[in-house]
């Protein structure tokens, strides 16, 4: 995918990517009926999977699935606006809620070869604010009017400016060949303020416009 091609794509990640800030709800109040198909469920668990497996990888053992995740055809958009949240009862996190626009869009992306995933975006991200107690961090790395270029798997995309945080709280750049980056991120175990930084994760230099 070229770089005007990628553009357009990341205008339609930064529409539909942005997170709901965790919310409170009634202490007695269940988590709704999950309502994920055997296809969603499989795709959720591959995912945590994966996380898990890049948390091992940067030198962590926790795991990720003490809480459930729950899939809901619709939600109420004062408490889920965008594609998920975590759920909150008197403090403490209960669930983590995704609307099935999630899995809508992370076809979308497969099919335009898109250099990011939805659901691993989604799901780290509440992961921080259900797991750690996160905030939005909207930091950002600028490329100084040159292209940042990521090579991972034999292909190389390049990119404007990047997400510091997995907790940006509108995902406008985090490409898949920066996960194991954003999950030690989100560990506490790194934080770039410079391309420099990322390059323990993955290929990364400076290219003319």
């Amino acid at each position: 995918m070229n770089v005007r091609n990628f553009l357009g794509v990341l205008a339609l990640t930064f529409l539909l990517t942005a997170c709901a800030k965790a919310k409170e709800k009634s202490p007695d109040l269940a988590p709704p009926p999950d309502q994920s198909s055997a296809e969603e469920t499989k795709a959720i668990n591959a995912t945590l999977a994966r996380i898990e497996a890049l948390t091992v990888e940067v030198g962590d053992e926790r795991h990720f699935r003490s809480l459930p995740i729950i899939v809901r055809e619709t939600a109420d958009a004062s408490v889920v606006p965008n594609f998920g949240a975590c759920i909150r009862s008197a403090g403490k996190a209960q669930y983590i809620l995704l609307k099935k626009e999630v899995f809508v869009q992370e076809k979308r992306l497969v099919k335009m070869e898109a250099a990011d995933r939805t659901l691993f975006r989604v799901l780290l991200h509440e992961i921080g604010h259900c797991y750690f107690g996160r905030e939005h961090d909207n930091a950002r790395i600028e490329s100084e009017g040159q292209f940042l270029e990521i090579t991972s798997g034999g292909k190389s995309l390049q990119y404007m400016s990047l997400d510091v945080s997995a907790m940006a709280e509108a995902t406008l750049v985090q490409p898949s060949a920066l996960d194991k980056y954003y999950v030690a991120e989100l560990l506490g175990l790194a934080r770039a303020t410079s391309p420099d930084e990322i390059k323990p994760f993955a290929e990364v230099k400076f290219v003319a416009p």
